[in-house]
């Protein structure tokens, strides 16, 4: 698939860090959503969103650029994270780890505010130091 076509399905929204690919054993790429998922991130989480003051883009892009652990998803995702100590909440999109290799790109299937104590029965497999 050309990169044109890329653009017209998705939407880019950030990037997996080199440094963080390589410490958590997963591919240092761009990542992207459809407006397939945004619709989906709207429906099933638009209240939770709407309470934080954000779009379900705006949490997508804020995820990624300040992630600070990954844990492994279900099946073939790894799941991003903004971990907050004081609050003891997640702030997650899950992201699918089956790296899609004929576009080179990750995509994201979902984005919710998660507690800890669903996020604590995962390996994680990434944390920044």
């Amino acid at each position: 698939m050309k990169k044109e076509d890329i653009t017209s399905l998705y939407v880019k929204v950030g990037r997996i860090r080199k440094g963080v690919a390589d410490e958590a054993g997963v591919k240092c790429a761009d990542v992207y959503i459809t407006r397939f998922y945004i619709k989906h991130i709207e429906q099933r989480h638009g209240a939770e969103l709407s309470s934080l003051g954000v779009t379900p883009i705006d949490f997508v892009k804020m995820i990624l650029v300040n992630y600070n652990r990954i844990y492994a998803g279900s099946d073939d995702s790894i799941i991003l994270v903004v971990y907050n100590d004081k609050t003891n909440l997640h702030s997650a999109a899950a992201l699918k780890l089956n790296y899609i290799v004929k576009k080179g790109i990750w995509e994201i299937k979902t984005a919710q505010p998660r507690s800890t104590r669903d996020l604590e029965r995962r390996k994680r497999i990434w944390q920044q130091r």
